[in-house]
């Protein structure tokens, strides 16, 4: 890891998915620390892995993302808690969900 980090031009966050749950440890902790670490411009799916989805909270540790792309709609946690200050610039995408599916979300 520490000889990839140099060489690359983005850090691409896919981690955890977005049912994570608990305390980010060992070998993960150790690349979380080294992604923050970086100075890369950091890219999380859907939600920076160690970012609970709900409430925007982090047990431990969480990427620092610079811009996280997020999919069919935001997830809370990214606009609560920590979310703000970890999620970056927040992008949704359209992931292909039936609008009729999506429409009691929507503003």
């Amino acid at each position: 890891m520490a000889a990839i980090l140099p060489e690359s031009q983005v850090v691409l966050d896919a981690i955890f998915g977005f049912g994570f749950r608990g305390r980010i440890s060992g070998l993960h902790e150790r690349v979380v620390r080294a992604i923050n670490a970086s100075g890369k411009t950091v890219y999380s799916a859907d939600l920076p892995s160690g970012l609970n989805a709900d409430d925007g909270t982090v047990a431990g540790t969480s990427v620092k993302a610079t811009v996280t792309v997020t999919f069919g709609l935001p997830k809370a946690g990214l606009f609560l808690a920590e979310g703000p200050a970890l999620a970056g610039r927040v992008e949704v995408v359209d992931i292909g969900h039936p609008p009729e599916l999506l429409a009691p979300y929507r503003d």
